[in-house]
C-alpha cells in the first residue's frame, strides 16, 4: 500500500527476517510468474539446522524439519497441480501486484482494525492466519483467473523453536488461524464460481476443497482416533497373546487418561513457559506410548504370519484375508512406505535418515498436546513468538554528582495525547456504581472466555461421542445388547467381547481413510515431479 503503489512492480517478494533465501531463490520464484496466470508463488521452508546439521540433535528440531520437508514434498505439490495452495508462507512467498490489489489487500489487513469492531472471536482467530486468507481471495477474485504455484527449486531456510514452549505456542497460533481460516473458505467455497475461471478449473477446484473438508474433518476428530486406534490395538494384542500385554494396557490407559487430563489443565489455566518441565514429560510419555504402539503392530504382524506359515500353504489371498497383517501392510504402506518413496521421486530422501524417528516418535503429542492447548486457548489472540516487542520506556543513566540524566523516548505530541486523555478522565463525572455495569474490558474477557468454553465443550463432546459409539461405552454397549437380548427372546446375558465388531470396522476404516488420504498425496507429488521434468526438457 505504501512503496508498491508508487514502484508499480510486477512481482512483490515477502522475507522475514530470520529467514535466509538460497542462492538463485527469488529468481527461480520470479520464473513462476512467467506465466501471466500466477498470482502468487512459494518455495520450500526448510528448516535452519545449524553449522554442520547439529541441531538435529535436538529432537524437536529433528522433528519439525522431517515435518516441513514432508509438507513440501506431499501437500504443496499436490495444492500446485490444482492451482490452489492453501497458504504461501509468509516468510518467503511472491505475489503480483495486480493479483493482490483491491480486494485481496483489504481482506489481508482487515484484521488490523478488529480491536475497533467490537467483539468478533471468529475474526480474529482467522486472521491470525491472514496469509491463507490472501490466498483464498486471490484465487477466488472476482471475475478473475489467478492460479498459485509451487516452486520446488526455490527454497528458505527459517529459524525454528528449540524449546517445548515456544513450539507450544507458535503451533496454537497456527492451529487455530488455519483452522478458523479453513472453515471461512468452505463457507464461502461458492466464490469460485463467481471467479473468472474457466469451468474445468472451477471443477478442479471444488474437488479440491472437497479433499481439503475432509482433512480438516479427520483433524478434528484425530484427538478421538487416536485414542481409539491406541485402545484397539492394546486390547487386541492383550487378549490375543501374552498376560503381560493385558498389564501394560490397563497401565498405560491410566497414564494416557492423567496426560491428556493434566494438558487440559495446564492449557487452561497456565503459561507453557511456567510449566515447562510438566509439558516436556508429557512429550516424553507419548514418545514412549507411540513406541510401544509400534512394537504391538509389528508383534501382532509377526504372530499372525506365523499362523499362516503353520497353515502349511502361503498364498497371496490368505496374507490378504488375514486382518492383522492386512492392517499393518496398510498403516506401514500409507506412512513409512510412502515417505520413503515419494522422498526419493522428489530427489531428497536425507531426511528419512536424520529425521524420521524423531518425527514418529513426537507426532503423538502434536495430537494430544498441541491441539489441545490450541483449543483451550482460541481466545489468546497474540502472535506467540512473533509478537512485537514491547516498546521501551527509555533509560536513566546516574552521574558521579548524584545527579541522572533521563531519556524518555516519547514525542511531545504523545505526552500531550495522554495528557488530554487522562485529564478528560479526571474532568468526567464521577457515575455510581449501580453493582450491575461492566467495563469494555471486563465485557470482551468475558466474550471470549465464553466463546472459548462453548468451542471445547462441543470438540471434547463429539470427540467423546465417536469413542463412546465405538467402544460401545458410556452406556451405549448396554443398551445394544438389552435390544440385541430382546430380540433373541431369551433370559442369557448376551456375552460383549472386549474388542467389539464395531471397533474392529472402525479401525480398519480409519486405516482406509489415511491411506486415501495419502494415495492422493502421492499422486499429487508424482504428478508433479513428471510434469516440472517435462517442462524443463521442452524448454531445452
Amino acid at each position: 500500500e505504501g512503496f508498491a503503489e508508487v514502484l508499480q512492480p510486477n512481482v512483490i517478494t515477502l522475507l522475514d527476517a530470520g529467514t535466509m533465501p538460497g542462492k538463485s531463490s527469488i529468481y527461480e520464484l520470479w520464473r513462476e510468474f512467467r506465466n501471466p496466470n500466477v498470482g502468487g508463488a512459494c518455495g520450500e521452508i526448510k528448516t535452519d539446522l545449524g553449522k554442520g546439521f547439529t541441531k538435529l540433535i535436538n529432537p524437536l528440531v529433528a522433528s519439525q524439519n522431517f515435518e516441513y520437508k514432508i509438507s513440501n514434498i506431499l501437500d504443496k505439490t499436490t495444492e500446485s497441480n490444482f492451482g490452489y495452495i492453501t497458504v504461501l508462507p509468509g516468510a518467503f512467498s511472491a505475489y503480483r501486484l495486480d493479483a493482490v490489489r483491491g480486494e485481496p489487500l483489504e481482506k489481508y489487513f482487515y484484521g488490523e482494525g478488529l480491536e475497533d469492531k467490537g467483539f468478533n472471536f471468529f475474526s480474529s482467530n482467522m486472521y491470525l492466519a491472514e496469509d491463507r486468507i490472501l490466498c483464498f481471495e486471490i484465487v477466488t477474485k472476482k471475475n478473475s483467473s489467478w492460479i498459485l504455484k509451487y516452486c520446488r527449486s526455490s527454497f528458505a531456510s527459517t529459524d525454528v523453536p528449540e524449546r517445548v514452549p515456544e513450539f507450544i505456542l507458535q503451533r496454537r497460533r497456527w492451529l487455530n488461524g488455519s483452522f478458523f481460516a479453513a472453515v471461512y473458505s468452505f463457507c464461502h467455497i461458492h466464490r469460485i464460481w463467481t471467479s473468472g475461471h474457466n469451468i474445468l478449473r472451477k471443477l478442479w477446484f471444488t474437488i479440491e476443497f472437497v479433499y481439503l473438508f475432509f482433512n480438516t474433518l479427520l483433524s478434528w476428530f484425530s484427538l478421538s482416533s487416536f485414542f481409539l486406534v491406541f485402545r484397539i490395538l492394546t486390547l487386541s494384542i492383550a487378549t490375543t497373546y501374552h498376560t503381560v500385554f493385558g498389564i501394560l494396557s490397563v497401565i498405560f490407559l491410566w497414564l494416557y487418561g492423567v496426560s491428556v487430563f493434566s494438558t487440559f489443565i495446564l492449557s487452561l489455566g497456565n503459561k507453557p513457559k511456567s510449566t515447562e518441565k510438566y509439558y516436556v514429560l508429557n512429550f516424553l510419555f507419548f514418545a514412549v506410548l507411540m513406541a510401544y504402539m509400534v512394537f504391538c503392530s509389528l508383534y501382532m504382524s509377526v504372530k499372525s504370519f506365523e499362523d499362516i506359515l503353520q497353515d502349511g500353504h502361503i498364498t497371496f489371498i490368505g496374507l490378504v484375508t488375514k486382518r492383522a497383517f492386512r492392517d499393518l501392510v496398510i498403516s506401514m504402506g500409507s506412512t513409512y512406505a510412502l515417505y520413503l518413496v515419494a522422498s526419493l521421486i522428489y530427489l531428497q530422501p536425507w531426511h528419512m535418515i536424520t529425521s524420521f524417528l524423531q518425527y514418529i516418535l513426537l507426532s503423538p503429542s502434536y495430537i494430544n498436546i498441541l491441539q489441545i492447548y490450541a483449543f483451550c486457548n482460541v481466545h489468546d489472540l497474540s502472535w506467540g513468538t512473533k509478537g512485537a516487542v514491547a516498546k521501551p520506556l527509555g533509560k536513566i543513566n546516574s552521574q558521579e554528582d548524584g545527579t541522572f540524566k533521563m531519556e524518555i523516548l516519547v514525542s511531545q505530541e504523545e505526552i500531550q495525547a495522554n495528557y488530554n486523555k487522562f485529564k478528560t478522565i479526571l474532568d468526567a463525572p464521577i457515575e455510581e456504581d449501580n453493582g450491575g455495569s461492566l467495563s469494555y474490558e471486563e465485557k470482551k474477557t468475558g466474550y471470549y472466555a465464553n466463546v472459548r468454553s462453548l468451542v471445547i465443550i462441543f470438540w471434547v463432546m463429539t470427540n467423546f461421542g465417536v469413542v463412546a459409539a465405538v467402544l460401545e461405552t458410556g452406556g451405549i454397549g448396554d443398551y445394544l445388547r438389552m435390544k440385541q437380548q430382546s430380540k433373541l427372546q431369551t433370559q442369557q446375558v448376551v456375552e460383549q467381547p472386549i474388542v467389539t465388531q464395531r471397533a474392529t470396522i472402525y479401525f480398519t476404516i480409519i486405516l482406509w481413510l489415511v491411506a486415501f488420504s495419502a494415495l492422493i498425496r502421492f499422486i499429487g507429488c508424482s504428478f508433479y515431479m513428471i510434469t516440472r521434468g517435462l517442462k524443463r526438457l521442452l524448454r531445452k
